[in-house]
């Protein structure tokens, strides 16, 4: 009993090492699985933040390709704008109804000027989601609704000692100067005589106090080369010449469909159609075809290749098609006689080119050419040593001319004072612009604006300006009033009896009536802010 007692109790240590290394080892498996679970829970944590932090990486990626295209869309958007005279100097704002698409706020600061030309910093800032982008976009804007140092009118009519020293005048009507025996000394210091370009007739009025019906020393003109004249130089009148229509217009689509239609670009005939009627030179015609190509060969005879046919875009020359216009006489009648019309954008690519140095278009003189509008012998059209090869542009619209202003006054009536209390942008005043040295600007520096009158308007005061002058209906100015850069009637233009003086384009949309002492010098390079329609040609981007 006793031995059996010793060996139970001898065994009894043996059993609690076993307990206790049982307990031990549960432990130890304890200890493993904590641990593999806390580990566990790391990588599936780790798991789930990087694949969290990926959604909001892939988030944020998507949000800023979304911001960078509405940028961009604004940056295109402004370009538009730009090339189709809508407002965009105010600065404008783009969403879609889808929030997460993103919105752009886009403004437009115009870096520097040249003659309806400019440099443009186009910023779009934009947003989509938690993202934001900012670009810029350099562009240089080429008006092309006006040309540099140009007189554009439906009609010119000149009375007593008013003139026009330099600078092209175009008129879609007819054209009455004042006789002018001292015109050599009121032509614009450095600048060449002026070119006459009228769709309808060219005349001088021997006696600018009265009536001039049959007053005339010469008979009115209709055709080049005109009768001399002791007090005009008609050698430089050029009646009749072709009438220019946008190539977006009916007639300027139709005539573009028969750019390469001439055995040279291997086209099909012309439009099968004759006209019988007056042209615009009195001459009456019977059965002449309606559609042809103008080759412009200065000379007719060679070898001097046509001026017209440049391989690139004009095959076949200028494609011409003969219209009824309707033409302002200037007693106030109309009369109907059919005129060329070509497509305005074609004979401006092939007659004039963008001088960047100079910031305006300048007239092609047959230099060598490297751009799209080379002759056959690799040189240019060559406008400036034969003018005959003009066009009548067209006038310019309205809408795009009065679509970019920096101050816009609503009601009509007259302006006696600066500053300006503009209706648009609401609560500002605006002068009309500074011409440093010309006018005393403070501080003494250029200081161009422009202004859209809405109506008609009367400046009745000796005030000065410097810029854009839009006037969407009529203008008199009867005295006292400077102004350079571009002024704009979208109605009948009367300057005078005082002394009125414009420095720079004029355009009206009827009939331009200068009298007294009125003058207009319209060459000089005089810049200007740039309206209506242009072209635009990108020089580069960056993001902000």
């Amino acid at each position: 009993m006793n031995a059996k007692r010793h060996r139970i109790g001898h065994r009894r240590p043996r059993a609690d090492a076993l307990r206790r290394m049982v307990r031990g080892d549960a432990g130890a498996a304890l200890l493993i699985v904590l641990l593999f679970m806390t580990v566990t829970l790391i990588l599936i944590t780790t798991m789930l933040t990087l694949s969290t932090n990926e959604l909001a990486i892939s988030g944020l990626q998507r949000d800023s390709v979304r911001a960078f295209d509405a940028a961009e869309a604004g940056l295109v958007e402004a370009t538009r704008r730009v090339e189709e005279g809508r407002p965009f100097v105010q600065g404008f704002a783009m969403s879609t109804t889808d929030a997460t698409s993103g919105s752009a706020s886009v403004s437009v600061i115009r870096r520097s000027l040249g003659v309806n030309a400019a440099y443009l910093e186009i910023r779009a800032e934009a947003s989509a989601g938690r993202a934001a982008r900012r670009l810029s976009a350099l562009v240089r804007q080429q008006g092309i609704a006006i040309l540099p140092n140009t007189v554009l009118a439906r009609g010119v009519i000149q009375r007593d000692r008013a003139v026009i020293s330099c600078g092209d005048v175009y008129a879609l009507g007819a054209v009455q100067y004042a006789a002018d025996p001292n015109r050599a000394a009121t032509r614009c210091a450095g600048q060449p005589p002026t070119d006459t370009y009228a769709g309808w007739r060219i005349s001088v009025c021997a006696n600018p106090a009265g009536s001039c019906d049959g007053s005339t020393e010469v008979p009115p003109c209709y055709r080049a080369p005109c009768p001399a004249h002791p007090s005009a130089e008609t050698s430089r009148w050029y009646p009749a010449t072709r009438l220019a229509v946008a190539a977006g217009s009916e007639i300027g689509q139709d005539l573009a469909a028969q750019t390469g239609r001439c055995p040279a670009a291997g086209g099909g005939p012309l439009p099968d159609h004759t006209i019988t009627g007056t042209l615009a030179t009195e001459e009456v015609v019977a059965d002449v075809r309606a559609y042809g190509f103008d080759f412009d060969d200065p000379d007719a005879a060679g070898p001097i290749p046509a001026q017209a046919v440049i391989p690139r875009f004009l095959p076949c020359g200028l494609p011409y098609r003969y219209i009824p216009v309707v033409f302002p006489q200037e007693d106030g009648s109309f009369i109907q006689r059919y005129m060329k019309a070509i497509v305005y954008e074609h004979w401006l690519a092939a007659y004039w080119r963008f001088d960047a140095r100079r910031m305006a278009y300048v007239k092609r003189s047959g230099g060598g050419c490297t751009d799209s509008s080379c002759l056959s012998g690799g040189v240019e059209p060559n406008l400036a040593a034969y003018p005959q090869f003009g066009a009548i542009p067209p006038l310019p619209e309205t809408p795009t001319m009065a679509g970019n202003f920096n101050c816009r006054k609503s009601a009509a009536g007259s302006l006696g004072t600066l500053p300006v209390a503009c209706d648009r942008p609401a609560g500002r005043t605006s002068t009309m612009g500074c011409k440093s040295p010309e006018m005393a600007c403070s501080p003494a520096a250029d200081d161009p604006v422009a202004i859209v009158l809405d109506g008609d308007w009367a400046i009745d005061s000796p005030l000065g300006g410097h810029g854009t002058l839009v006037v969407t209906r009529r203008l008199s100015v009867p005295a006292g009033f400077q102004y350079w850069g571009t002024v704009f009637a979208g109605g009948r233009l009367s300057l005078g009896p005082g002394a009125v003086v414009l420095r720079g384009n004029v355009i009206s949309g009827d009939v331009l009536v200068m009298g007294g002492d009125s003058r207009v010098d319209a060459g000089g390079w005089v810049p200007s802010l740039p309206a209506g329609r242009a072209i635009v040609v990108p020089r580069g981007w960056w993001e902000r």
